[in-house]
């Protein structure tokens, strides 16, 4: 027994006139979604369509010193990854090594060491 569920439509004056009141704080999302029995995510589709926070803008809380900690934290990222660089090329060098010595000695080395 397959149920569907009413599709709810409501107009532009209905939507900006809830957000009003959303923004104004007779009530909240959350108490909304249950008066019209729907799901929160549609209304604050709405808020972003209707409100007053334009679209584009973010609002970001940071403290001096969570700011001075991102960018020692960028810091030492960028010389971990200028490490991991370093050792990369250590580690062909040392396997372009290896494979060399094999063909000129006619040995396999990696295959020496394991026994050992």
């Amino acid at each position: 027994m397959n149920i569907k569920k009413e599709r709810k439509v409501f107009s532009e004056d209905f939507k900006k006139e809830k957000i009003r009141q959303i923004e104004s704080g007779v009530v909240t999302v959350r108490q909304l979604a249950r008066m019209l029995d729907m799901h929160p995510n549609p209304i604050y589709v709405w808020m972003r369509k209707y409100g007053k926070q334009p679209q584009n803008e973010r609002i970001v809380f940071e403290t001096e010193s969570d700011y001075i900690k991102f960018i020692e934290a960028q810091k030492e990222n960028q010389n971990l990854l200028r490490l991991i660089g370093k050792q990369q090329i250590m580690l062909d060098y040392y396997m372009t090594l290896v494979q060399e010595t094999n063909l000129h000695f006619n040995v396999d080395i990696e295959k020496i060491l394991k026994k050992k």
